[in-house]
């Protein structure tokens, strides 16, 4: 039998609140745990901003312009908001006012973000501090203690802070519908229990801020600027030998593929076929601004012929995800520009691969990966939590009988990862002695910084959680590092090197 659903109670600034807040108290509305009962307008004063914030937000919104803007402030959703009503009880209060959050006598708790968010000054902030990364985090008050009940972390936008936003409050706007799910879904003891106490809110929010400095961000956005001018990057393949059962703890030693002029490669999957390795990969085609999938042939030297187009479509796609299944081989490419998850089936290795059926659909996944763990097909890919927020964010973990299924059951901890550095998949599942390891791309600095090696501790369909084993991060002119994978003695990961322009 299932729980009832529950009576929200929100507090709001007044009869306009921001995009994000408007979508979040729909989303409550959709879904089935949850229904607003009453609204109460808490009448807040806003500061008024300084005429050097506010003008360098006037720049920023005029030199990078946004879609849906998160903080564009919007009517109440009034049709899905029923008019107070004395007779109906509350069980949980939301808190998504400016006026600082108290204590209530909410039975099921009084939920609320981080004292900053709402007055959005986060990415501001942390812009200002030269950080890299924003943190957002949804705090509750239950029966007099303090709980973290859901957090995200995602990377600022190099240049904008209006950008920043973006991603940090479109991001945030799916906290609390999906966190109403799980309390209406385990009861409130067991919901609470699940997360911990935490410090007090204000612990989060430093008391002390260095005051907004355009400066500062004109200083970091010069240098990023004119780095960029006079460098451009570029993506290599790189394979070497590692005969330990560890990983090897550099890659200094490995040697380049260099792919054909115009071209990148990147996201190398290594798969051995009646005894003979080949390697998967991504080649871009810098022209028409567009990947497709590669193979190249190895013997035990290394390379042993020219690379082989192995399949296109009207889309991009990457990170070509090799696999066997009942005497079959498949390939699960990213096609997010699709908005689904395809897989394929090889009617002649290596060279021709036909659509098999769609795994996951209607949304924006990457860099899928599957793995068979205790009975049960696993699949791992980055979603995006909306459209104007970066799919690299959250890891959400599904499972079914076989990989060929077309109804995945979505883990009841979806996200189980909502962290820009470590939550994006970066190769296959390593089993390293003991440890369950799953390479995880650190995109904090920039997109495909770094790797770390997650160690997964627990993993069932009730349960997730994993830290970290091992990092590796890019030294001297390598500036990335985006998936690694081996198969038997044999290593390779792609790199971010610079390149001077105007050089072959």
């Amino acid at each position: 039998m299932s729980n009832p659903v529950l009576n929200v109670g929100v507090i709001v600034d007044g009869v306009e609140v921001p995009a994000w807040i408007a979508e979040l108290l729909k989303s409550i509305e959709k879904g089935h745990a949850a229904r607003i009962v009453h609204v109460e307008y808490a009448q807040s004063i806003s500061r008024a901003e300084g005429q050097i914030n506010s003008f360098y937000q006037r720049i920023d919104r005029s030199l990078f312009p946004v879609g849906e803007d998160a903080l564009q402030q919007v009517p109440l959703p009034t049709p899905l908001i029923p008019s107070p009503d004395a007779n109906e009880s509350v069980d949980v209060v939301l808190h998504l006012s400016r006026v600082s959050p108290t204590k209530t006598d909410a039975p099921l708790g009084t939920w609320f973000f981080q004292p900053d968010l709402l007055r959005e000054t986060a990415c501001l902030n942390a812009a200002a501090e030269d950080a890299t990364v924003a943190t957002a985090r949804l705090f509750a008050f239950y029966k007099g203690d303090a709980f973290c009940i859901d957090q995200t972390h995602t990377a600022l936008h190099t240049y904008s802070v209006g950008r920043s936003n973006q991603r940090l409050y479109w991001t945030a706007h799916t906290f609390i519908p999906r966190r109403l799910e799980a309390l209406q879904a385990h009861g409130a003891d067991a919901f609470y229990r699940r997360h911990g106490y935490c410090a007090e809110p204000s612990a989060y929010t430093p008391a002390k801020r260095r005051p907004f400095s355009p400066f500062q961000l004109l200083k970091r956005t010069l240098h990023s600027g004119l780095s960029d001018w006079w460098q451009s990057t570029e993506w290599h393949v790189y394979f070497g030998i590692h005969n330990e059962t560890d990983l090897p703890p550099s890659f200094d030693h490995f040697t380049p593929l260099e792919s054909p002029p115009g071209t990148y490669w990147a996201d190398p999957f290594p798969f051995v076929h009646q005894g003979r390795l080949f390697l998967f990969f991504e080649e871009y085609d810098q022209h028409e601004k567009k990947g497709h999938i590669a193979a190249l042939p190895f013997d035990e030297r290394g390379p042993s012929g020219p690379p082989i187009r192995v399949l296109e479509t009207a889309g991009h796609l990457s990170y070509p995800f090799v696999f066997s299944y009942c005497d079959d081989l498949y390939m699960l490419p990213e096609s997010s520009d699709q908005a689904t998850v395809d897989l394929y089936r090889c009617t002649h290795f290596p060279d021709r691969w036909t659509y098999d059926r769609t795994l996951l659909k209607g949304i924006k996944a990457v860099d899928t990966t599957l793995c068979y763990h205790e009975g049960l097909w696993w699949l791992f890919t980055c979603i995006a939590a909306h459209p104007q927020s970066p799919a690299r964010d959250e890891l959400f973990l599904f499972y079914a009988d076989s990989p060929l299924s077309e109804e995945w059951t979505p883990h009841p901890l979806n996200p189980v990862i909502s962290d820009v550095r470590n939550a994006r998949p970066a190769g296959r599942i390593i089993q390293q002695g003991e440890c369950i390891l799953r390479p995880a791309q650190d995109c904090s600095k920039r997109y495909g910084y770094g790797l770390h090696l997650r160690e997964i501790e627990t993993w069932d369909t009730a349960h997730y959680s994993e830290k970290t084993h091992t990092s590796l991060l890019p030294t001297g002119a390598r500036l990335g590092l985006h998936t690694l994978n081996r198969q038997d003695q044999w290593v390779f990961v792609d790199i971010k090197r610079r390149k001077e322009k105007g050089t072959p």
